[in-house]
C-alpha cells in the first residue's frame, strides 16, 4: 500500500486512505454489523498509529454507547471534543442521537 502511495500521480495520492483511515473504515463496518471484539481491534490497531486523530475516540465512544456502557463512551467522546478536527462534529452527533450530555 505505502509503495502504491509513493507511485502514485501525486494529485491522486491525497485519495489513497492511509493505514489509519482505512481501521477507522474496518472498525465502522464492524460496528455496524455489531462485530464488536473486531471492532475494537481496529479501533486499537488506529490508536497505535495515531494517537492524535480524535476520530479514534469518537468511534470508541461510539463502541461504547452501542453496547449501553455509558460512562466510558463519555470519556472517549469528550476526549475526541478536547481535539482538534472533525473528531467534535462526530461526537455531537454520536451523543446527541443517544441522548448522552457531554461536558466539552
Amino acid at each position: 500500500m505505502e509503495a502504491d502511495r509513493r507511485n502514485a500521480d501525486p494529485k491522486a495520492a491525497s485519495n489513497i486512505p492511509g493505514e489509519s483511515q482505512i481501521q477507522i473504515g474496518l472498525a465502522r463496518a464492524h460496528l455496524g454489523l455489531k462485530q464488536y471484539a473486531e471492532a475494537w481491534k481496529s479501533l486499537e490497531a488506529t490508536r497505535i498509529l495515531n494517537a492524535n486523530d480524535p476520530d479514534v475516540y469518537t468511534y470508541r465512544g461510539a463502541y461504547y454507547l452501542q453496547q449501553d456502557k455509558i460512562k466510558q463512551a463519555v470519556r472517549e467522546l469528550e476526549k475526541a471534543m478536547r481535539m482538534e478536527g472533525i473528531g467534535r462534529i462526530g461526537c455531537r452527533v454520536f451523543a446527541a442521537s443517544s441522548g448522552v450530555a457531554l461536558l466539552v
